[in-house]
């Protein structure tokens, strides 16, 4: 492979240097083709999705063990712990915080890992983080009247619900050159 200058390529025309890489081919013919995609930006792409997907990760593992605590000493505030013998309204005991810590980090680790490639890389993590929040709080409050796994189920929902609303508010715009391939 030789990159050319003053030659003229099959058709005519002045092979260019910049982003080009230009064959010459025995017989003084030469063939200019565009030049693959710098893997340098490659490597940073793949370091930027590797690097949202731990913090995705760890927001889950918080972000859930903390609504996880929450909606579950409000299944047992109202009266719906689950736990034989103490299905009275108000009851509170701490091992309960401590076990919604427990279960919410442990659900909140796939759910978090999910949520980034559906929503988060979208919309970005400072506007993702409160509906997310709000949305696993009001699902599993919801949940937590009817039964404890009950509230597991719709606070997952709740969270994955308010990242869609979240992403269809503030999505970023395509560009125009993406619109266009795209028949839009």
């Amino acid at each position: 492979m030789t990159l050319t200058k003053n030659r003229q390529d099959l058709y005519g025309q002045q092979p260019e240097l910049v982003g080009r890489v230009t064959i010459l081919f025995i017989g003084g013919m030469s063939r200019s083709y565009p030049k693959m995609e710098n893997t340098e930006n490659t490597l940073a792409k793949a370091a930027q999705v590797a690097t949202g997907e731990l913090l995705s990760l760890l927001l889950g593992i918080v972000g859930g063990g903390l609504s996880g605590a929450a909606i579950l000493v409000f299944g047992a505030l109202v009266g719906r712990s689950g736990t034989t013998g103490t299905e009275y309204f108000g009851y509170w005991d701490i091992s309960l915080f401590w076990l919604g810590l427990l279960y919410g980090g442990f659900f909140g680790a796939p759910v978090g890992l999910v949520a980034y490639p559906l929503a988060v890389h979208k919309i970005g993590f400072q506007r993702s983080v409160f509906p997310a929040f709000v949305g696993t709080l009001a699902g599993g409050f919801a949940g937590a009247l009817a039964a404890p796994p009950l509230a597991v189920v719709t606070g997952i929902g709740g969270c994955f619900i308010a990242l869609i609303v979240a992403k269809r508010k503030h999505a970023k715009p395509k560009s125009r050159s993406a619109a266009r391939r795209s028949g839009q």
